[in-house]
């Protein structure tokens, strides 16, 4: 069978399209491919390659181009003030500019409120592929242009959470991704935020670990702020290297999972690189588990079966403990 290679498309696409589109040539596509969506008569398969090398990109890129035009009117060299005030807009108003008009009424109504469990009317796609990219569309979103849909929050956080159970590895961690964009936006009931952050800690599938250490990686920063210390402590606690109100629950969750998975190193792999890659987060917390951080070190220096990533992560427990050194003697001074 003969091979066509059609990667000059892809490439004429990101060069000459979504590079270049103004943000309201974009908002036409987004809209013209919303409303494309829901037609029967059109395969899941091309809706997938459209998200993945058009429309998904067209989005990304409104937020992260150094430089966008507004308009066709602004693109233009004829008008160099026009396009020089492109390059000072905010990403709160790039994204008030993408999603302006009926572009947000139908990004909800096609791709958020259409996939709840009990929607009157739920959706035909059934290709794991576009849902997907959906999820991924959403993160984006959220991510970017939070204050823009931050009035379809509820059918939002309800659709990330409903893709979460589904069976695909691929769309349920990168549903967790969605789901830690949105808490890192929103106020989120301390109920979501710990179920979505126990979930994570305990994902251990190597197939999308990458997701999974993205989803800790966005929800992490925010866990001091959205929960706060509730577990008492005694008195020395904070001379233990604990904050004297007591533990916070994803303290809490985090040294649990390790003592409960101990014997493993499979699933407690991406805790112990989670505490690792946030040092001054974990500061405060360092004698909850040193305990674990030494036995794990020792374990790994011992083995003869040592692969690149445990070597790897021996290596960073060690600079971890050398930071938190750094750490403590600059608060000593």
């Amino acid at each position: 069978i003969d091979v066509i290679d059609i990667s000059f498309v892809y490439q004429y696409v990101w060069s000459e399209l979504i590079v270049k589109w103004p943000i309201s040539k974009r908002r036409e596509v987004l809209s013209a491919f919303l409303v494309r969506l829901s037609d029967p008569s059109i395969s899941d398969e091309s809706n997938a390659i459209l998200l993945q090398h058009l429309v998904n990109p067209m989005v990304a890129t409104v937020f992260t181009l150094p430089e966008i035009a507004v308009s066709e009117a602004s693109d233009s060299s004829a008008i160099p003030s026009a396009s020089a005030a492109s390059r000072s807009l905010s990403q709160e108003q790039r994204g008030v500019d993408l999603l302006c008009g009926q572009v947000i009424h139908l990004i909800n109504q096609r791709v958020w409120a259409v996939h709840m469990p009990n929607n009157a009317q739920p959706s035909s796609i059934k290709r794991a592929s576009v849902r997907l990219e959906l999820v991924q569309l959403s993160s984006i979103l959220i991510r970017h242009a939070a204050n823009a849909v931050a009035d379809q929050r509820k059918d939002i956080i309800k659709f990330g959470w409903n893709y979460i159970r589904n069976d695909d590895i691929m769309i349920k961690n990168a549903s967790y991704v969605l789901v830690a964009q949105f808490i890192a936006a929103f106020d989120t009931p301390p109920k979501i935020i710990l179920q979505a952050y126990s979930s994570l800690l305990k994902a251990h599938q190597v197939e999308s670990r990458f997701l999974v250490r993205q989803a800790l990686d966005i929800l992490l920063p925010v866990l001091p702020i959205r929960l706060m210390p509730s577990t008492p402590q005694g008195p020395n606690t904070e001379a233990a290297g604990g904050p004297a109100g007591g533990l916070p629950a994803w303290v809490v969750l985090a040294k649990r999972i390790l003592i409960d998975n101990s014997a493993s190193l499979a699933h407690t792999t991406h805790v112990y690189q989670l505490i690792a890659g946030h040092p001054a987060i974990f500061f405060p917390y360092r004698a909850q588990f040193a305990t674990n951080l030494v036995g794990i070190l020792q374990k790994m220096c011992l083995t003869h079966s040592a692969t690149t990533e445990t070597r790897t992560l021996a290596l960073d427990i060690m600079d971890l403990f050398l930071k938190w050194h750094t750490m403590l003697e600059d608060g000593a001074n």
